[in-house]
């Protein structure tokens, strides 16, 4: 729901909805969507010209990943990440590999 909502250009909205799943995830111990809202953080911090917020979100994300030895995700991550780096109108994704 967040990724729609961040398509639709309703970030804070999205970012809302992210602040709930991090506190679900603090609440309950189940990490495995972590680098997920990691990765949707970092492209609502891109959206809103937040690059310093983006690179700890991106940073943040890589982490969960390699700690979680999630493979998909971490292609998924990287996939957004040269999206955000080659979209019109965004600064350079810092971070990018």
């Amino acid at each position: 729901l967040a990724e729609v909502l961040l398509d639709a250009g309703r970030i804070a909205q999205a970012r809302t909805l992210l602040d709930d799943a991090q506190a679900r995830v603090a609440r309950t111990r189940e990490r495995w969507p972590l680098a997920e809202i990691h990765r949707l953080l970092m492209v609502c911090a891109t959206r809103e010209g937040d690059a310093e917020r983006a690179r700890e979100e991106l940073a943040q994300a890589r982490r969960t990943c390699a700690e979680q030895q999630a493979t998909a995700w971490a292609e998924r991550l990287e996939a957004t990440v040269q999206a955000l780096a080659s979209a019109p109108g965004t600064q350079s994704m810092p971070g990018a590999a």
